[in-house]
């Protein structure tokens, strides 16, 4: 069982082990470019902030009126061509389709796999670690994991597995487990009209036995050749793939909702800014202290 720390290593980042390790411990960005004004890991460390641990924004119950007064202020910063990017990109955003991955610990599969769900629009990824520390390779995953909501399982106490699925099927997700062994159904034949989260295990391992149990079906790819399987990011980018085309092309309302879309626009304005998580906190607290 992992500790439930948050780590984040990878091969061009191993050398700066050290680095990493006093960046997790500092309480704010501009404590952390204090400190490493004076070390050689200032663009490492900026890096890790903004690209890799990029905080989570929480709204809370910010109201209508307020979300667009921060949206105003927050536009200020930006010019028109990033915010109509941003919107753009926010009206290709679902949530009707999600990812697991169940203890996985390769980095560079891992990122590969954020990387995947961010270029298709895919907003949610669940990461279940009860034997791995879920790692990211910077190199690989390229800032895709500042724009996707990465939601991580790792309490001590639980089965992580089974609290995730459980929570999944709360919100009306039906549990798709990614088999590599042939036969059954293949990965174009689940129903798009229902919210589906597509599980994958690691290469070797694969899948739980406690996740394919809870799984309402299992699928798989169909493979032509003599290897047994395949690369758990490609398997992941297949069944992504054709999946969210079969969604896109549907009648369904994939889209985020108002509420969810509006949030989330207030997110990646702060980020698309430098210290925009700081300025929409400082802001968000003014708000606050109005009547």
């Amino acid at each position: 069982m992992n500790s439930g720390k948050r780590t984040i290593t990878g091969d061009c980042v191993d050398r700066h082990a050290d680095c990493l390790r006093y960046t997790l411990l500092l309480p704010s960005l501009d404590v952390a470019l204090t400190f490493y004004t004076v070390t050689p890991c200032l663009s490492l460390a900026f890096y890790v902030f903004r690209v890799i641990l990029s905080p989570n924004i929480i709204l809370g119950n910010v109201t209508t009126e307020k979300q667009h007064k921060v949206i105003n202020y927050l536009s200020g910063f930006i010019n028109e061509a990033r915010r109509g990017r941003l919107e753009a990109i926010l009206r290709q955003r679902t949530r009707h389709i999600t990812v697991v991955l169940e203890d996985v610990y390769q980095p560079q599969n891992a990122s590969a796999v954020v990387r995947t769900c961010e270029c298709l629009g895919i907003q949610e990824l669940h990461v279940i670690e009860n034997l791995y520390e879920y790692r990211l390779n910077p190199a690989v995953v390229q800032g895709s994991s500042k724009w996707i909501d990465l939601i991580r399982h790792n309490r001590e106490e639980l089965d992580n597995t089974r609290a995730c699925i459980d929570k999944l099927r709360q919100r009306g997700y039906r549990i798709i487990a990614m088999d590599p062994t042939p036969g059954g159904r293949t990965v174009e034949q689940p129903d798009v009209k229902d919210k589906l989260a597509l599980c994958f295990g690691s290469e070797e391992p694969g899948l739980s036995a406690t996740l394919q149990t809870l799984a309402d079906e299992t699928v798989s790819i169909p493979i032509h050749g003599f290897t047994r399987s395949y690369n758990l990011s490609v398997s992941a980018g297949i069944s992504l793939y054709t999946l969210v085309t079969t969604l896109r092309n549907s009648s369904i309302d994939w889209q985020l909702d108002k509420r969810d879309a509006t949030d989330l626009y207030i997110k990646w304005l702060a980020q698309s800014t430098p210290a925009g998580e700081q300025l929409l906190e400082t802001y968000l607290k003014q708000l606050e202290s109005l009547p």
